[in-house]
């Protein structure tokens, strides 16, 4: 296109919170001598090098997200932090933004002042939107901030929130509640002395439901014994404030790894004991 086309503009920056590349306004017909005198008379602004905005667009949420993304070429996901942050999970108010870029993209490419970069290929199912720019959704999220190390507390808070508005189940996020677990535990964390016995290998199965009631304060003392008659030991419990019951148990190596039906009499004693819905 030779002749400047500002409809096109305007249709490349209304789905963009009024920004837009130099590929796209070169796409419709702005030279970047052109787009340099429209700066000049303040119908235009730049940003960051190589992205431009509508002087006069209205200002929009999260925009200079969106400029992060546009720096991208529209490769990258808002992930991690900021994702807790956009899904409004936990108290994440993250002071530089977190993007996953894809696997391939080159690492030596300098990165804008206030982003922090991770990358990995994220499948279709992970990703979801905000609305002008593509964020994972609220379990990934939750993962990525775990395995990153982030604040055990945050990730703590994310759990027990998706939980509550049932954007997720325990079992989705079950990696990272093992992490809060290990890290410093929340609600209430039970670590057996008798742990050790279980040597270095050992076999594992988590259980976990949502109590209907409050559980009984001595709760963690009646898992403990339950365990323990399906020959198993407690690694690991954890009651949530939304009344989620995350439990990990173990039996020995040398035991043998437990029978299905062991597992479902122990599952089916806990569902009786914590009336679990």
């Amino acid at each position: 296109m030779t002749t400047p086309s500002w409809d096109l503009l305007h249709e490349y920056a209304n789905g963009q919170s009024g920004y837009f590349t130099a590929q796209q306004a070169a796409e419709a017909g702005f030279s970047p001598q052109l787009l340099h005198k429209h700066i000049k008379t303040g119908a235009l602004q730049r940003p960051l090098r190589g992205i431009y905005r509508l002087g006069r667009f209205p200002p929009a949420e999260h925009e200079e997200l969106v400029v992060l993304w546009l720096w991208s070429d529209r490769a990258a996901v808002f992930s991690h932090e900021t994702a807790l942050q956009l899904h409004e999970l936990s108290d994440a108010l993250p002071s530089r933004a977190h993007l996953t870029l894809p696997r391939a993209t080159p690492r030596r490419r300098k990165l804008p002042d206030g982003m922090i970069a991770h990358y990995a290929d994220l499948p279709p199912a992970d990703i979801t939107w905000n609305g002008p720019i593509p964020v994972t959704g609220p379990a990934r999220s939750v993962l990525d901030v775990a395995a990153a190390h982030g604040d055990a507390n945050l990730v703590a808070q994310a759990i027990d929130q998706g939980i509550r508005r049932g954007l997720f189940t325990i079992e989705k996020v079950a990696q990272a509640a093992s992490y809060v677990a290990m890290a410093q535990g929340v609600g209430t964390l039970i670590r057996p002395h008798n742990r050790d016995s279980l040597g270095e290998s050992f076999y594992t199965h988590g259980l976990s439901g949502v109590c209907s009631k409050p559980p009984p304060s001595d709760w963690p003392t009646t898992v403990v014994e339950l365990a323990q008659s399906h020959g198993a030991t407690l690694r690991v419990a954890q009651l949530y404030p939304s009344m989620t019951m995350q439990l990990e148990f173990a039996w020995p190596l040398k035991t043998g790894s437990p029978s299905p039906q062991t597992l479902r009499e122990l599952s089916k004693s806990l569902k009786r004991r914590f009336a679990w819905r």
